[in-house]
C-alpha cells in the first residue's frame, strides 16, 4: 500500500529529508524486540539517537555474533526494515558494525 503526501501537507515540516535508520531504535511498537521507551530532546536528538542505536546493538538479544560458526543473530527490526540499513545482508552488517559503540565488542 502506498500513500502519497501532497506538498501542502503540514506533516512535511516534521519529515526527515533522507532516511535515518537510527529512528528504528527510538520508535516503540510494543513488540518484544522493540527498543525501550525513551524521551528525546529537540536539541540533542542526533546524539540521543546515536546512543539509543549503540545501546540496541550492544544488547545480545538484538545483535549476537558467533565468530567460530560464522553466524549473526539479529533482532527482527533488522529484517522488517532491512532496506533502511542496506539493500543486501552484507551492507546491513556493515551498517551495524559502523554504528556500534566506538569501543568495538569482542565477539564470542
Amino acid at each position: 500500500m502506498f500513500f502519497y503526501i501532497r506538498s501542502s501537507d503540514p506533516r512535511l515540516k516534521f519529515a526527515l529529508p533522507t532516511t535515518e535508520p537510527k529512528i528504528h531504535f527510538a520508535l516503540v511498537c510494543g513488540a518484544k524486540s522493540c527498543p525501550p521507551i525513551k524521551c528525546f530532546s529537540e536539541n540533542d536528538v542526533q546524539e540521543e539517537l546515536k546512543i539509543a542505536t549503540e545501546g540496541f546493538i550492544e544488547d545480545d538479544s538484538n545483535v549476537y555474533v558467533k565468530i567460530e560458526k560464522k553466524k549473526v543473530k539479529l533482532s527482527m527490526i533488522f529484517k522488517w526494515y532491512q532496506v533502511d540499513f542496506g539493500d543486501k545482508d552484507r551492507a546491513m552488517l556493515i551498517w551495524i558494525f559502523e554504528n556500534m559503540n566506538s569501543v568495538k565488542p569482542c565477539f564470542v
